[in-house]
This record gives C-alpha cells, sequence and structure tokens, in this order.
C-alpha cells in the first residue's frame, strides 16, 4: 500500500539553496569571453532552469531564476539576450505559486521590451503566457484579447513554433469558456504542430486538453497515455501519475474497474517515484484515495470503501498540516537566500575590484571613468526615448481600442435600423391591398434580413474584418425557417466549408441565398412531398491559380426554372438581382433544372483595397 510520506517540512525547499550556490559557483568561475554574456556556464545553467520548468519543479524554477536574473543585473547585463529569457521562464514560475498578478506585471513589462527590441518570437510566447494567466483567474474577455494579439503576431511574422502552442492556449480557451468540440479539434491541430516544429510542451499540452475535451472515452484514454508517456520521456513522474489518475476515472466512467484499478496502481507508482514533499502531493494523494474508495464502491466493495475513505481522511489532514509549515519553511528560505545573495554581492564587487586594479593603471582608470559616464548618458537617453516610445504606444493602444468600440457601435446601430426598415415593410405589407404587393414587401423584407444578420453577425463576434460563413448560412435558414405559416416549412441540408470572407464578399452571396430560398418556398413547392433544399460552398482548389476559387450549388426538388427564365426572358426583380450580384463578385454563374431548380456559382473573395 502506497502511504503517505512524513519527511521533514524544509527538506525540499533547500533545493533553492543548493541552485543558487551553483550560480555562485558559475559567478566565480566565468570568465571573459564573447559569447554567452561574459558568462561562460550560462547556457547551461539557463537550460537547468528550462528543465525545472518544464518538470513543474515550482521552487527549483524559482530559485534559479532568481539567482541568474540577480547575477546579471549585479553585472549590469541586462542587455544580455538571456535576461528577457530568463524572466519569461520566471514568470511561468510564479504562475506555479499562484502570484498572477506578479506574472502579469512581468509579461507586461517583457512585452513592451520584446516589441522594442523586436524580439517577436518570444514576445508572442508571452502573450500567450498573458492569455494563459488571464484564463486561470477566470478572465476570459481579456485572455480572447490577448490570444488574437498573439495571433496577430503570429501571422505577421510567420512564427511556426509559436503557432503550436497558440493552438495549444485557444483549445484550452475554447474548453473553459466556449466549445469543448473546437477545443478537441485545436489540440489535435496543436499535436500536429508539435510534432512539426519539435515543440514537446504544445505536443503534451495538446494530449492533455485532447484527453480532457475528446467526446469518445476511448480517445481520451489515448490522448492521455500519450502525455504520460511524453512525462515519463522528461522523467516527470509527478505528471505521468497525475495522468494515469485522470484515466482510471475515465475507465470508470466505461464502467471497467480493473482497468480504472490498474491505472490507479500506476497512478500511485509514478507518485513514489516523483520524491516529492509538497501541499500539493498530500493533496493529491487525498484525491487518490478518494478515487479508490468510490470505485470501491462501485463494485459494492464497501469495506475496501470505507477503508481508504480513512486514508483519504488522513491524507487531508496532513495537507492542512503542510500548509502551516510551509508558512515557517518558506521565512527560513528567504533568510537564506539573502544571506546567499549578500554573500554573492561581496564576492562579485571584491572580483570586479581586483580585475581593474590589475588590468587597468592609473591613467586609464581616469579614461574609462569617462568612457563609463559617457555609456551611462547614452542609456539615459535610450531609457528616455524608451519611456515616450512606450507611452505613444499605450496612446496607440487607447485609440485603437476606441476605434474598434466606434465599430462596434456602428455595426449595431446599423443592425437595428435594418430590423426597423424590416419591421416597417412587415407592417406595410399586413395593410397591402393586393397578394402581390404583400409578396412584393416581403421579398423585400427577406432581402434587408440578409443584410442585417452580416451587421448582427459582426457585432457579436467582435470580429470586424470577415465573417464566419457557416455561421452566417445557419442564421440565415433559421430566418427563413422562422417565417409564419407556411412559408417556413422546408428541410435544408448545409454542406458549407469552414471559412470565413470578408463582408464584400459574404453579402452578395447572402442576397442570392435570400432570394434562391424566397422562390423556391413561393414556387418550387413539389406535390405530395416536403420542399427540400440544399445549399452548398466548398473551395474549388486549382493549382495554377494563386487564389482560392468556391463553388456554390443551390438545389431544390421543386418544379424546376420556368423556360422562359432560363433562356434570359425573364425580367423579374429577383433575376435582377442575382444578375446584379454575380457581376458584383465578378462571378460565373448558370441556372439549370435537374429533377429540380439548381443554380451553380462560382467566386472568389473579393479584394478589398486597403485590406
Amino acid at each position: 500500500m502506497f502511504q503517505a510520506k512524513h519527511s521533514h517540512p524544509a527538506s525540499s525547499a533547500w533545493k533553492k539553496l543548493f541552485f543558487l550556490l551553483i550560480v555562485v559557483c558559475l559567478a566565480s568561475s566565468s570568465s571573459i569571453c564573447a559569447q554567452s554574456c561574459g558568462f561562460q556556464n550560462l547556457p547551461a545553467a539557463y537550460q537547468q532552469l528550462v528543465d525545472a520548468v518544464d518538470a513543474h519543479k515550482k521552487d527549483v524554477s524559482l530559485a534559479i531564476a532568481d539567482s541568474l536574473l540577480q547575477l546579471l543585473e549585479d553585472n549590469d547585463s541586462q542587455s544580455c539576450p538571456y535576461y528577457d529569457s530568463i524572466s519569461y521562464e520566471r514568470g511561468e514560475a510564479l504562475e506555479f505559486h499562484n502570484r498572477w498578478g506578479e506574472a502579469l506585471e512581468l509579461y507586461y513589462d517583457l512585452i513592451r521590451r520584446t516589441e522594442a527590441n523586436r524580439h517577436w518570437g518570444l514576445m508572442a510566447e508571452t502573450q500567450l503566457s498573458v492569455a494563459r494567466a488571464h484564463e486561470s483567474i477566470g478572465r476570459g474577455g481579456d485572455c480572447l484579447r490577448y490570444l488574437r494579439a498573439a495571433r496577430n503576431n503570429i501571422k505577421s511574422h510567420e512564427l511556426g513554433p509559436a503557432n503550436s502552442r497558440f493552438h495549444v492556449r485557444y483549445a484550452s480557451y475554447q474548453r473553459i469558456f466556449a466549445s469543448r468540440d473546437t477545443a478537441y479539434q485545436y489540440a489535435l491541430q496543436a499535436i500536429q504542430l508539435g510534432r512539426k516544429y519539435n515543440r514537446y510542451r504544445s505536443e503534451l499540452d495538446g494530449n492533455l486538453v485532447a484527453g480532457i475535451t475528446s467526446p469518445d472515452v476511448e480517445t481520451a484514454i489515448r490522448h492521455l497515455q500519450n502525455a504520460t508517456q511524453m512525462y515519463l520521456k522528461k522523467d516527470n513522474a509527478l505528471g505521468a501519475s497525475w495522468q494515469k489518475g485522470s484515466m482510471s476515472t475515465k475507465y470508470l466512467s466505461l464502467g471497467q474497474f480493473q482497468a480504472a484499478h490498474r491505472e490507479l496502481d500506476s497512478s500511485f507508482y509514478y507518485l513514489r517515484q516523483a520524491n516529492v514533499d509538497s501541499i500539493s502531493y498530500y493533496d493529491y494523494i487525498y484525491r487518490l484515495y478518494d478515487r479508490r474508495a468510490v470505485l470501491f464502491t462501485q463494485e459494492n466493495k464497501f469495506d475496501s470503501a470505507y477503508h481508504y475513505q480513512g486514508l483519504a481522511r488522513e491524507a487531508e489532514q496532513l495537507t492542512g498540516d503542510r500548509a502551516n509549515q510551509t508558512v515557517i519553511s518558506e521565512k527560513e528560505i528567504a533568510f537564506a537566500i539573502e544571506k546567499e545573495q549578500q554573500k554573492l554581492a561581496f564576492e562579485q564587487q571584491r572580483y570586479r575590484i581586483l580585475r581593474w586594479v590589475l588590468i587597468i593603471g592609473g591613467l586609464s582608470l581616469v579614461f574609462l571613468s569617462y568612457l563609463l559616464y559617457n555609456n551611462r548618458k547614452k542609456r539615459q537617453e535610450i531609457s528616455r526615448q524608451n519611456a515616450i516610445i512606450g507611452q505613444q504606444n499605450s496612446d496607440l493602444s487607447i485609440a485603437v481600442d476606441r476605434q474598434r468600440t466606434l465599430i462596434y457601435e456602428i455595426h449595431h446601430r446599423v443592425k437595428n435600423n435594418l430590423q426597423l426598415v424590416m419591421s416597417l415593410l412587415t407592417l406595410q405589407g399586413r395593410r397591402a391591398d393586393t397578394t402581390a404587393t404583400q409578396l412584393q414587401l416581403e421579398q423585400m423584407a427577406n432581402r434587408v434580413r440578409s443584410i442585417a444578420l452580416i451587421h448582427e453577425q459582426l457585432y457579436q463576434t467582435e470580429e470586424f474584418a470577415d465573417l464566419h460563413l457557416p455561421t452566417y448560412m445557419e442564421r440565415l435558414a433559421q430566418h427563413f425557417a422562422s417565417l409564419p405559416g407556411d412559408g417556413g416549412r422546408f428541410d435544408l441540408h448545409l454542406d458549407i466549408v469552414d471559412t470565413r470572407l470578408n463582408l464584400e464578399t459574404v453579402m452578395p452571396i447572402g442576397l442570392i441565398c435570400a432570394e434562391l430560398i424566397g422562390n423556391s418556398l413561393k414556387y418550387g413547392r413539389p406535390q405530395g412531398e416536403p420542399l427540400k433544399l440544399k445549399i452548398s460552398i466548398q473551395p474549388d482548389h486549382h493549382p495554377e491559380e494563386s487564389q482560392t476559387n468556391y463553388t456554390m450549388q443551390y438545389r431544390d426538388n421543386g418544379h424546376g426554372y420556368p423556360e422562359g427564365s432560363l433562356n434570359g426572358q425573364d425580367g423579374s426583380m429577383g433575376k435582377i438581382l442575382i444578375d446584379s450580384m454575380t457581376r458584383q463578385l465578378r462571378a460565373n454563374s448558370e441556372s439549370f433544372n435537374d429533377d429540380g431548380a439548381v443554380f451553380h456559382l462560382r467566386f472568389t473573395e473579393k479584394v478589398v483595397s486597403g485590406s
């Protein structure tokens, strides 16, 4: 039986001091060279930090990051490329400790620095970390805003590796705030991109999200097993233990009790291999014992269930005791680290003095002092310019937000005004003297509705550049289905490619579809069977063409087009409108009868000037 640990509460805490001593040795034994910012062992120390963060060793990773940053700052080496990378890893370590405010403050400052230095890759990674922090504290709107900023940065600078992590973060956002199905699709893409760009974290996290969101339990188990193997490759036994515990829950949901027991045994085994001593360890022990109790209860083995419930209560008590001990341990660590940092500062100061005394003479020292003074003035000027640029960027961000709000309000008001026009047309139609006039006004209202749906979707999604085509077509179909009387009764099948097109392309397509559906509802109903409509919009790939072409086909099962409309003799308003929208798209269209009316349109997304 796996038992809880009872080691000294500060045993893992002294790991901080161990790594701090490593950095002291690194500083004292380093030699001046052109690479690694003057510290010969800095790349190796940085790799230790990355490995600690990947393994979720929160105390160790924070201690290494703080020590390395202190070393660079004491040597006035903030311009070293490693400085920003270490700062980024420190932000992740702060997140491990749930210190969200400090982590976000660090990330915001790092975004400003990386943007000024045009370090787009690290900037994108930092934007994604900000989104993750906002997701963790439940701020979905801010999370989505930084996800969009990261996506724009990735597209603008073609940051393939960062794109793999974007899919992870966007999948996680969808899982919590939007659609689990969408989250699963993005998680699968994250796995593929992680493999393509050799991004271990992206592939691992993609499997984790896929394991949580997969609609199929067996598929979810497979993803969790992949995540387990990846954790083990990185010697992260604690992560492997978490996944095995999740897999046991999945098997329990399938009623496979033997498999659930097996995965719980593996979870206990890997947790023992992790050799950790923290609050989270006892909390997870509590969860595993409680899960074992639930499993035995499902098997009607109540004696065993009662035994593990008792073990769970003991682990829960240990969690509370460890929380109290950690407060004392943290104070001891802080005192010890402060002493080591003072010692490090003293040694570094003595080393600098001896170095300058041995190398530089009296007159050289005076000359060097002048150079240092001049360099400091330049840095002050650069700092002032950076402050001005930062303020300008802040003002520009405020202006962009105001413009976005204004565009949002414009689309909202346009939609409301179009709704008012529709209401007026509907009221006027009800008062019309003839049926023909009523039908004409109803057609006009449907055309206005197809335009109003565009502005409604724009202001609801806050994506003003383009529209999600499947969503728009579904809402257009729902409008006709909601018409009173028999006018809205029909069966509709949509086969729309999952893509986004700009406003100038979607509006003509919407008007054409509204006209075609209206004509089918009026003239195309077959005798003795329901009216069936099908709308298909799919890409039409041609290697010799640079732009993507699309083919739209509309079909009903009615009587077909009258002969006059096929040979061009029909001069109705609907025919004129469809021809006008076709010309506006610069598209090719044809109409013919094939067990009903068929309309075929081949078009390309319109190129808007300034886009």
